[in-house]
């Protein structure tokens, strides 16, 4: 799978539109890819691009090794995850 990290921001972003069109263009490309925000059940509500939206802290979030979690590099707090034997754990700041 394919997961596009976007921030919860709500109000109107270029960037955000284009993360979110990226997503379509792979799903209609035959991937599995998801917008991925932090906070469910977060959707901005200006947006009219109907893709599939993942959480972070949503149950059941959790990559694994065969999937790829894009970050922007804008991005003001980065995620980063540990993946260990398919089990994720995920926060946002920097593991020590």
């Amino acid at each position: 799978m394919i997961y596009y990290l976007i921030g919860d921001y709500p109000g109107h972003s270029w960037g955000n539109g284009i993360i979110y069109s990226h997503v379509g263009m792979l799903r209609d490309a035959g991937f599995d890819a998801f917008a991925l925000h932090h906070h469910a059940p977060f959707r901005p509500d200006w947006l009219e691009i109907d893709v599939p939206i993942r959480y972070v802290d949503g149950s059941g979030f959790g990559p694994d090794g065969n999937d790829i979690v894009v970050v922007p590099k804008s991005s003001p707090r980065a995620m980063f995850c540990n993946v260990f034997n398919g089990a994720a754990s995920c926060s946002s700041r920097a593991p020590s």
